[in-house]
């Protein structure tokens, strides 16, 4: 990779830092190539057909990373009552009942709108 591409996957790789999820795609498009050329090389010639499952799987390990700091970040603008809530989708042992689902159902709401707010995407 020349320097001029090195200098633009880092700038891109900066602005997802920032939360700027425009600058996925193309990130991708630089990222792909290298990723799929590394993953056959380090799997040697009886590992190309897992090339491309090595280079996805790495890349999802990224992805999942940034949208897990982007929620957590959206869920930190919330109230504690909001967070509380939409934490207890995680336990097993969570409430149930109307009024439980009332205020999941705001709490939701709450964060859609935060995050449109911050990300401008659903």
């Amino acid at each position: 990779m020349d320097r001029g591409r090195r200098d633009e996957l880092q700038g891109l790789l900066r602005r997802l830092a920032d939360g700027d999820r425009a600058a996925m795609s193309p990130a991708y498009q630089l990222l792909w190539p290298l990723l799929r050329s590394f993953c056959a090389r380090a799997l040697g010639p009886f590992g190309l057909a897992d090339a491309d499952d090595a280079a996805q799987a790495a890349l999802l390990k990224i992805i999942d990373r940034d949208l897990f700091a982007a929620a957590e970040e959206v869920l930190g603008s919330l109230s504690a009552g909001d967070r509380e809530t939409l934490l207890c989708l995680l336990r097993s042992d969570r409430p149930g009942g109307a009024t439980f689902r009332k205020r999941l159902q705001r709490a939701l709401s709450r964060f859609r709108l935060a995050w449109r707010a911050r990300h401008g995407l659903e």
